[in-house]
């Protein structure tokens, strides 16, 4: 051969060779290095590769510098989707799942011991994908998330399938974003399994996992709330008789030194009487407590005059307390209903009885006889003929379920539809349903204290309107 002829051979095959190990180096850089040669090498802060939609239009993942962790450069590259065996889908059960992983290299596990939480945001071709659902996993050696019971997001009321997006991002102890999201995962009903067991984790629900957005409220939090302070201070002299040693009662109201705010305790508005006794300048009494007689007593009864208990209205106890000797009555013996909150005081209820040993009139601060005070509870009266108990206690105030009915997503179903008359001519035809969820009103509580209990559950959802268009 001549040795032209084999020199030009020999430098086809070097060159044929060349092509092809830069060619498998290109590659080989460009799966590890999708945000070029500077963001690879920690030169900058590039954005993160392109990742395909299910609509085929490229769509380009970006962090914001302000979000990003101070090891974002270094380990976005590492964070990537599992292989499709990991991936399940069932939109007829409203399961489905998705896997990742972080690379096994050695700045990989470091990047994956970095980890505190992944957010998966999740999205519907049912709404275009506008309306997103995020959770928040708190475990940072997951490798995949499994979801059930979302049929109302996967299947539309006519049956039809809707494609899913999955979008994964790893975030560090600050808060901070550690690598791009893992974006448009797709879910197909025709492309994806039904099978979740490879992913190998347990199933979340769908609706108690995957929250809406909540709307940012514009109203400042409420303050804390402030209770009542103070103390009750006398507000008359001590009404007792002549003698010294003679027992009376002082009448107490409550000064508040620090008002309720925001919710906190109220002060107590009624005036209260304590014993007192008289002192000097007193006369010496002409019969010794010796020598007069022990007081007997009659039997207690209910005080059912709403004025001598500062009310215009009494109402039945039925909450008697346990301890007592008072009982529960229908009677109208309490000076409140219910309670209004936890807060709130319980009403007052009053006994009295009358002194049958000697001559005696309700009101009486004195009397003829050494009172006995060991044999009754409650009482604040020198005489032993009244005393005071709580009541209705443990009854509050009814609390009804609150919240309404919000308007939410919007579905659109495209279809053609046969025009009557001659001719057997289509019309494009397109029907949109508003549907409306419940919503929970500032303050909301589910009934309590036989109130209305009526709430539909929180991931309730029904149609609010359904109108055909012409296209």
């Amino acid at each position: 051969m001549h040795p032209s002829l084999l020199l030009f051979i020999k430098l086809v095959l070097f060159t044929g060779f060349l092509s092809i190990v830069g060619w498998g180096l290109y590659k080989g850089y460009n799966a590890i290095c999708p945000d070029g040669f500077n963001a690879c090498f920690g030169l900058e802060d590039g954005p993160g590769s392109p990742v395909v939609g299910p609509s085929g239009s490229e769509r380009v993942i970006t962090t914001p510098p302000a979000s990003r962790s101070i090891n974002y450069s270094k380990c976005t590259r590492f964070f990537n989707e599992d292989d499709k065996t990991k991936t399940c889908y069932n939109p007829n059960a409203g399961t489905g799942g998705v896997g990742w992983f972080w690379s096994n290299t050695k700045d990989g596990v470091e990047c994956k011991n970095l980890v505190t939480n992944y957010k998966i945001d999740v999205s519907s071709a049912e709404s275009s994908h506008n309306v997103i659902r995020s959770h928040v996993l708190n475990k940072k050696n997951a490798n995949g998330i499994i979801f059930n019971n979302a049929r109302s997001w996967t299947i539309g009321p006519d049956g039809t399938k809707y494609n899913m997006l999955i979008n994964v991002t790893p975030y560090d102890k600050d808060g901070k974003v550690l690598a791009d999201p893992l974006m448009g995962e797709e879910l197909n009903p025709l492309a994806t399994g039904t099978d979740c067991g490879a992913i190998g984790v347990t199933p979340i629900d769908f609706f108690d996992s995957f929250k809406l957005p909540e709307a940012e409220s514009k109203e400042p939090a409420p303050p804390p709330p402030v209770n009542c302070e103070g103390s009750y201070q006398p507000s008359t002299a001590c009404v007792a008789g002549p003698y010294c040693g003679d027992m009376g009662l002082v009448t107490q109201k409550f000064v508040a030194t620090k008002q309720p705010q925001h919710g906190g305790t109220s002060c107590p508005t009624n005036e209260k009487s304590v014993q007192c006794t008289r002192n000097q300048p007193c006369t010496e009494h002409p019969n010794p407590p010796a020598e007069r007689p022990s007081c007997q007593y009659g039997a207690w009864q209910d005080e059912t005059v709403a004025s001598y208990l500062n009310v215009s209205e009494l109402f039945p106890d039925k909450d008697p307390k346990d301890g007592t000797s008072k009982g529960g009555t229908d009677d109208r013996v309490c000076s409140k209903q219910w309670r209004d909150g936890e807060n709130d005081l319980p009403g007052i209820r009053k006994q009295y009885r009358p002194i049958t040993n000697v001559n005696f009139s309700r009101g009486q601060q004195t009397v003829g006889c050494v009172p006995q005070t060991n044999d009754t509870e409650n009482t604040d009266d020198p005489l032993a003929t009244e005393r005071r108990f709580d009541c209705n206690e443990n009854y509050y105030k009814p609390v009804n379920c609150t919240g309404a009915w919000t308007t939410g997503r919007t579905a659109h179903r495209d279809f053609r539809e046969m025009l009557p008359g001659p001719g057997g001519s289509w019309a494009d035809k397109r029907e949109t349903t508003v549907y409306e969820s419940w919503a929970a009103k500032k303050g909301f509580e589910f009934g309590k204290h036989g109130g209305d209990n009526s709430c539909p559950a929180h991931a309730t959802e029904r149609v609010k309107s359904r109108t055909v268009s012409n296209r």
